[in-house]
């Protein structure tokens, strides 16, 4: 017992000497534990410890604990930035995703499927940003710096036009519009080294002005309207004889018949947006009656319209049949002016 407080008493002394002197500091471990794993404390001060295997910190198995392993950073479970509930593999509130680099193409998001399918990437470069297809190594969609388009292109283009379009056609499926409603679409393209567009099925083209009721529209019975005057320095008409079948001389005196039952008309139109001077023609229901051949009816509005240019065979033939009267008539005069002239010479 007397000597038992002598060594408790050396004891507690070279303690305080040893946390005075800083012996008792924490280092990071020298050597390596046995099986590779550390036994706790881990070190919690401002000192760095350094620890040549791996580290996993686990709360309730690998799935959801984070694991550090020859300087792969294995995440188990969501990530979140800026919140402690993330609903996402990796999810960020009101902050804002940076990547730095050289700007050359390194800093891409990629993105592969779980099973067979196309790879992706968002690819931005100096010239733009692109979504390139890494199965085909193709750009699908490329946006340049000025704002240009192109889609389809096997490489970042940049040209005058807003959208370009490589390898494919415009297609717009059902706008919903009270003026196209439940229309299959229209198509835009090329065919051999034609340009084409294409109508819905059953359906027209109409191009239109945002001031008027149209400018023009293409129907699906081969017409076409207008809603304005056109100029042109030539109209030409199909005539070719190759591309006809019941050919008949129209008769002279039906011609003439025609010609003088038109009743010639002036006129000014309803809709303001036509030209508001004063118009010459015919109405379209009083030729229907007399030569129903000059006029066509549009099948979806119903109106009626008279191909002008159709009435030159008809006047031609007018022209005939009075020139024919004219001819008959001459010859009756040349007779009566001869009998007129043997009277006044007695013979």
């Amino acid at each position: 017992m007397i000597l038992r407080k002598p060594f408790l008493y050396a004891f507690a002394t070279t303690l305080g000497l040893m946390a005075a002197t800083g012996v008792l500091a924490w280092t990071g471990p020298t050597v390596g534990a046995p099986g590779g794993n550390a036994s706790a404390p881990l070190n919690v001060s401002s000192t760095g410890q350094t620890k040549a295997g791996g580290l996993r910190v686990n709360s309730g198995g690998a799935a959801t604990g984070l694991e550090v392993i020859s300087g792969t950073t294995l995440l188990g479970g969501n990530v979140g930035i800026g919140t402690t509930n993330p609903g996402a593999k990796l999810e960020i509130r009101e902050g804002t995703l940076q990547l730095f680099g050289a700007f050359d193409g390194m800093n891409r998001i990629v993105f592969y499927p779980s099973g067979v399918g196309e790879k992706w990437e968002l690819y931005p470069n100096l010239t733009g940003l692109g979504i390139f297809n890494r199965t085909d190594s193709t750009y699908r969609l490329w946006i340049a710096n000025d704002g240009n388009v192109s889609l389809g292109a096997t490489a970042p283009i940049s040209s005058n036009d807003k959208l370009s379009v490589y390898g494919g056609n415009i297609q717009v499926q059902n706008p919903s519009s009270s003026y196209n409603v439940n229309a299959p679409g229209m198509v835009m393209g090329t065919y051999s080294s034609y340009g084409y567009l294409q109508a819905p099925s059953g359906g027209s083209v109409y191009i239109w002005n945002s001031a008027t009721y149209g400018i023009v529209s293409f129907n699906n019975n081969l017409t076409s309207t207008f809603y304005g005057a056109i100029t042109a320095p030539a109209f030409y008409y199909s005539s070719d004889a190759r591309l006809k079948k019941n050919i008949e001389a129209i008769k002279s005196n039906k011609a003439l018949q025609d010609i003088l039952a038109l009743r010639p008309v002036t006129y000014n139109w309803k809709d303001a947006t036509q030209p508001t001077d004063t118009q010459l023609g015919f109405i379209a229901q009083e030729v229907e009656k007399i030569a129903p051949e000059l006029v066509t009816t549009n099948t979806e509005t119903g109106m009626k319209a008279v191909d002008y240019a159709r009435v030159a065979p008809l006047l031609v033939g007018a022209l005939q049949a009075q020139q024919e009267r004219l001819d008959a008539q001459q010859k009756q005069i040349d007779a009566l002016m001869a009998e007129v002239e043997a009277l006044k010479t007695g013979k």
